[in-house]
Protein backbone atom coordinates (compact mmCIF):
# COMPACT_ATOMS: atom_id res chain seq x y z
CA UNK A 1 0.00 0.00 0.00
CA UNK A 2 1.54 3.21 -0.80
CA UNK A 3 1.52 5.71 1.87
CA UNK A 4 -0.57 9.63 2.08
CA UNK A 5 1.83 10.88 4.57
CA UNK A 6 -1.16 11.29 6.69
CA UNK A 7 -1.58 8.52 8.99
CA UNK A 8 -5.90 8.78 9.54
CA UNK A 9 -6.03 9.08 5.92
CA UNK A 10 -3.40 5.70 5.68
CA UNK A 11 -5.65 3.84 8.56
CA UNK A 12 -9.04 4.97 6.90
CA UNK A 13 -8.00 3.30 3.45
CA UNK A 14 -6.75 0.13 4.89
CA UNK A 15 -9.79 -0.29 7.28
CA UNK A 16 -11.72 -0.49 3.77
CA UNK A 17 -9.99 -3.98 3.27
CA UNK A 18 -12.17 -6.54 5.73
CA UNK A 19 -9.24 -8.46 6.47
CA UNK A 20 -7.52 -5.16 8.23
CA UNK A 21 -10.79 -3.86 9.13
CA UNK A 22 -11.20 -7.41 11.14
CA UNK A 23 -7.63 -7.22 12.99
CA UNK A 24 -7.64 -3.75 13.98
CA UNK A 25 -11.04 -4.64 15.80
CA UNK A 26 -9.70 -8.10 17.18
CA UNK A 27 -6.86 -5.70 18.29
CA UNK A 28 -8.91 -2.84 19.56
CA UNK A 29 -10.88 -5.61 21.83
CA UNK A 30 -7.79 -7.16 23.13
CA UNK A 31 -7.26 -3.82 24.61
CA UNK A 32 -10.05 -4.27 27.23
CA UNK A 33 -10.89 -0.85 26.76
CA UNK A 34 -14.25 0.47 26.29
CA UNK A 35 -12.76 3.88 24.69
CA UNK A 36 -9.88 2.42 22.55
CA UNK A 37 -13.03 -0.26 21.37
CA UNK A 38 -15.44 2.60 20.77
CA UNK A 39 -12.87 4.43 18.77
CA UNK A 40 -12.09 1.46 16.60
CA UNK A 41 -15.35 0.65 15.41
CA UNK A 42 -16.09 4.30 14.63
CA UNK A 43 -13.07 4.40 12.38
CA UNK A 44 -14.06 0.83 11.38
CA UNK A 45 -17.38 2.45 10.13
CA UNK A 46 -15.49 5.45 8.64
CA UNK A 47 -13.75 3.35 6.70
CA UNK A 48 -16.44 1.78 4.61
CA UNK A 49 -16.82 -1.44 6.66
CA UNK A 50 -20.55 -0.89 7.77
CA UNK A 51 -21.80 -4.29 6.61
CA UNK A 52 -22.39 -5.38 10.38
CA UNK A 53 -24.19 -2.59 11.30
CA UNK A 54 -28.04 -2.74 12.57
CA UNK A 55 -30.42 0.25 11.43
CA UNK A 56 -32.76 0.29 14.54
CA UNK A 57 -35.70 2.95 13.52
CA UNK A 58 -36.97 5.56 10.59
CA UNK A 59 -38.45 8.34 11.26
CA UNK A 60 -40.28 10.44 9.01
CA UNK A 61 -42.16 13.43 10.27
CA UNK A 62 -42.82 17.12 8.79
CA UNK A 63 -40.66 18.43 11.13
CA UNK A 64 -42.50 21.39 12.50
CA UNK A 65 -41.44 20.92 15.60
CA UNK A 66 -38.04 19.57 17.67
CA UNK A 67 -38.14 16.15 17.01
CA UNK A 68 -36.43 13.37 18.92
CA UNK A 69 -35.71 9.52 18.51
CA UNK A 70 -35.10 7.41 21.44
CA UNK A 71 -34.09 3.87 21.45
CA UNK A 72 -35.57 1.97 25.34
CA UNK A 73 -32.88 -0.52 26.59
CA UNK A 74 -33.53 -3.33 28.38
CA UNK A 75 -29.45 -2.41 30.05
CA UNK A 76 -28.62 -0.23 32.42
CA UNK A 77 -25.42 1.51 32.89
CA UNK A 78 -24.48 4.63 34.97
CA UNK A 79 -22.29 6.26 32.45
CA UNK A 80 -22.24 6.41 28.62
CA UNK A 81 -19.30 6.79 26.70
CA UNK A 82 -19.41 9.57 23.70
CA UNK A 83 -16.72 10.32 20.98
CA UNK A 84 -15.36 13.94 21.52
CA UNK A 85 -12.91 16.32 19.14
CA UNK A 86 -10.03 14.52 20.94
CA UNK A 87 -10.75 11.34 21.93
CA UNK A 88 -13.65 9.75 24.01
CA UNK A 89 -15.64 11.06 27.26
CA UNK A 90 -17.58 9.37 29.95
CA UNK A 91 -20.81 11.45 31.18
CA UNK A 92 -22.91 9.65 34.12
CA UNK A 93 -26.44 8.92 32.78
CA UNK A 94 -28.64 9.93 36.01
CA UNK A 95 -28.11 13.54 36.76
CA UNK A 96 -26.49 14.68 39.97
CA UNK A 97 -26.48 18.27 40.10
CA UNK A 98 -28.82 21.24 39.64
CA UNK A 99 -27.16 22.45 36.03
CA UNK A 100 -27.01 18.47 35.02
CA UNK A 101 -30.75 17.86 35.77
CA UNK A 102 -31.81 21.15 33.71
CA UNK A 103 -29.16 20.55 30.75
CA UNK A 104 -31.97 17.78 29.07
CA UNK A 105 -28.77 16.84 26.22
CA UNK A 106 -25.28 16.05 26.18
CA UNK A 107 -22.94 17.02 23.27
CA UNK A 108 -21.18 14.55 21.07
CA UNK A 109 -20.10 13.75 17.89
CA UNK A 110 -20.29 10.55 15.65
CA UNK A 111 -20.92 7.97 18.71
CA UNK A 112 -22.73 7.37 21.68
CA UNK A 113 -22.41 4.12 23.82
CA UNK A 114 -24.00 2.11 26.95
CA UNK A 115 -22.52 -0.92 28.15
CA UNK A 116 -24.11 -2.33 31.18
CA UNK A 117 -22.03 -2.37 34.48
CA UNK A 118 -20.34 -5.73 34.06
CA UNK A 119 -18.54 -4.08 31.20
CA UNK A 120 -19.84 -7.17 28.96
CA UNK A 121 -22.71 -6.16 26.67
CA UNK A 122 -23.23 -2.42 25.19
CA UNK A 123 -25.38 -0.45 22.53
CA UNK A 124 -24.06 2.14 20.24
CA UNK A 125 -25.44 4.95 18.62
CA UNK A 126 -23.51 5.91 15.55
CA UNK A 127 -24.40 8.66 13.16
CA UNK A 128 -22.94 10.96 10.33
CA UNK A 129 -24.66 14.32 10.93
CA UNK A 130 -26.41 15.00 14.50
CA UNK A 131 -24.52 15.97 17.64
CA UNK A 132 -27.47 15.81 20.34
CA UNK A 133 -27.97 12.77 22.52
CA UNK A 134 -30.36 12.47 25.45
CA UNK A 135 -28.69 9.54 27.81
CA UNK A 136 -30.01 7.94 30.54
CA UNK A 137 -29.66 4.72 32.36
CA UNK A 138 -31.74 2.58 29.85
CA UNK A 139 -31.96 4.63 26.89
CA UNK A 140 -30.13 6.34 24.10
CA UNK A 141 -31.86 9.30 22.57
CA UNK A 142 -30.79 11.61 19.75
CA UNK A 143 -32.09 15.05 18.18
CA UNK A 144 -32.89 14.81 14.63
CA UNK A 145 -34.26 18.46 14.37
CA UNK A 146 -34.81 21.69 16.11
Amino acid sequence: MTRSGNYKDDLLKALTDPEEAREYFNTALEDKNPEVFLLSLLLIYKGGQTSSSTQLSTLTTNFAHPTFATFPLTIESDYSTSETACGAIKRPTRPETAAEKAKGETLALKLVDLTDKKQSYGVSLLNDCKYGYDIRPKQIGITLYR
